[in-house]
């Protein structure tokens, strides 16, 4: 299992006007397709997410977790940050402090090991963030 930890820095985290957003860095030392997503799970203080109240923005661009690994055409560049936007039902509140845990599961595919098998970037985080404007 290959890790790279570079997927928050301490100005992730942003409010919304439905939660708040994650602000992601490629977790690889290449850019990526965003197919190579296969799963992402979030909790904020220890409640995690549900999966159908997650979405993926990259570039304009917005998917919902369940259409992430279909985005074969779409890559994830080094230099571009993604956004795992959380709709949490209410706003977010700027300055506040949270408890994100973050794992991140992917599929590198240009490391095929064998046919329909590649190597996994894992990526687990556990850091406390405040919340941006």
């Amino acid at each position: 299992m290959a890790t790279h930890d570079t997927l928050l820095n301490t100005k992730s985290l942003a409010a919304t006007p439905t939660g708040l957003s994650l602000a992601l860095t490629v977790p690889w030392y290449r850019s990526l397709w965003v197919s190579s997503v296969t799963s992402i799970t979030v909790s904020i203080d220890g409640q995690e997410v549900p999966q159908d109240n997650l979405s993926f923005r990259l570039n304009g661009q917005s998917w919902p977790m369940s259409e992430v690994p279909n985005q074969w055409e779409t890559l994830w560049f080094m230099q571009d940050r993604a956004y795992l936007d959380m709709d949490l039902g209410a706003a977010g509140v700027t300055g506040e402090d949270h408890e994100i845990t973050i794992h991140v599961e992917m599929r590198l595919p240009y490391m095929q090991i064998k046919p329909g098998l590649y190597l996994p970037n894992i990526v687990h985080q556990v850091v406390t963030l405040k919340v941006q404007a």
